[in-house]
């Protein structure tokens, strides 16, 4: 398998959580938003498209509730506890449009950043991609934590390489906490995606 170096953003630095951190915060802000604002007003448009009798436009506005929906539950954070085994349960859970296969277990619970990091950029390869079966593989190796993303597609490959991409964005992030990721094909003529984050467990956990 050939894969390319890829490196999006600043060097490692101090702050590089607090970073991520924020980017969070921000993220469960929007999606307050979208609950307590946009979805509330699609309710009212919708019943209010019922009441008038207009089936198309109260089709209409249902479709466009879904898309919030969706969109509250992406933005929302899911590894508050540095659980990264189950926010990727919860993510497979919810992609019913493929098949995820997460290969996870005895993952300890990580440190909040790298967590983040990691599920983040799980979650942009598989949105990205144009693949129907995926494979997510984590482990934590001296105090490294290793991520692959392999699957039977092709199109996350460009959004690695598109600055304002999602997951390019990720892997900045990635970077900024001293982490490395490569892309490559793999032999069953898919695409993989490597991620490595170092000092990914909490402090005080020096476990092997």
């Amino acid at each position: 398998m050939t894969a390319l170096d890829v490196r999006h953003g600043a060097p490692p630095g101090a702050r590089a959580g607090d970073v991520v951190a924020e980017v969070e915060a921000e993220r469960a802000a929007v999606s307050r938003l979208l609950h307590d604002d946009v979805a509330q007003a699609l309710l009212a448009a919708r019943y209010a498209a019922d009441l008038a009798g207009a089936p198309d436009v109260a089709d209409a506005v249902r479709a466009a509730i879904r898309e919030v929906t969706d969109a509250m539950w992406r933005l929302r954070p899911r590894t508050g506890e540095g659980d990264l085994v189950q926010a990727l349960g919860d993510l497979a859970a919810r992609h019913g449009d493929k098949v995820l296969a997460l290969r996870v277990e005895g993952l300890p619970r990580l440190a909040l950043a790298p967590a983040t990091v990691a599920y983040r950029v799980v979650q942009a390869a598989v949105a990205a991609g144009d693949a129907t079966t995926v494979e997510v593989r984590a482990e934590v190796r001296s105090g490294v934590l290793t991520v692959s993303v392999s699957d039977d597609g092709t199109s996350y490959d460009a959004a690695v390489h598109a600055p304002d991409s999602e997951l390019a964005r990720w892997l900045g992030r990635a970077c900024s906490l001293g982490g490395t990721a490569r892309v490559g094909a793999s032999l069953t003529g898919g695409t993989t995606l490597w991620l490595e984050i170092p000092n990914a467990l909490p402090e005080g956990d020096d476990r092997p």
